[in-house]
């Protein structure tokens, strides 16, 4: 059967057996050449993902950092109240709102568009929180001159001198059992020391 198959190539002309190979191999040429490009345009791929799935990799380590960063800066205005740890919060949270919306622009991170969403609005809630409690500190008073906590103590000063001037003794006693009790609340925070306050108060 192949040999019947096969019985007319030698009626073809040697010419035309040359120009029909020479063909067969420009397209087999054709096809290893498309094979290649295809085969390097994938590789290419490849190497563009790896890249980007690197870089994603060290920003996710930055954001880690970061918010790291931002719980640190607020201990430390919680323990020491100075401003200067406020400022530098808003600073690390500008950095991670950052590093989200460069993680969100990424190819390799479409998957995980919902979580970026998520995560950037508990950024901003964290972050409207913290601005409320700052505020609420230094309105209180950041040092003990300063806010309500100065207004308190230059007015417990007044009435001190006034005491002391007028040689109360019974009134310096009661005015001390009232510092105490104040405090004891701004120690504690327990509503029960505003009560002895007020009692000593009367």
């Amino acid at each position: 059967m192949v040999s019947s198959m096969l019985g007319w190539v030698p009626n073809i002309r040697i010419g035309t057996r040359v120009y029909g190979l020479a063909a067969l191999a420009a397209f087999a040429v054709a096809a290893l050449g498309i094979v290649y490009v295809s085969g390097d345009r994938a590789m290419v791929r490849e190497i563009e993902n790896q890249s980007e799935y690197a870089y994603l990799a060290s920003l996710t380590e930055q954001l880690k950092t970061g918010t790291l960063q931002m719980r640190r800066r607020e201990k430390d205005f919680l323990l020491r109240r100075d401003m200067k740890y406020a400022e530098s919060y808003a600073k690390e949270a500008a950095k991670v709102k950052s590093l989200l919306d460069e993680i969100a622009t990424l190819p390799v991170a479409a998957n995980l568009a919902q979580e970026m969403t998520s995560l950037s609005g508990g950024i901003d809630r964290l972050n409207a929180q913290f601005v409320v409690v700052s505020d609420l500190y230094r309105k209180l008073g950041l040092t003990e001159e300063e806010g309500l906590q100065g207004t308190l103590r230059a007015a417990v000063h007044d009435v001190e001198e006034r005491i002391t001037a007028a040689n109360l003794d019974a009134l310096t006693v009661k005015m001390l059992m009232m510092r105490r009790h104040e405090k004891d609340f701004m120690l504690r925070g327990a509503e029960k020391y505003i009560g002895r306050i007020d009692d000593r108060r009367t």
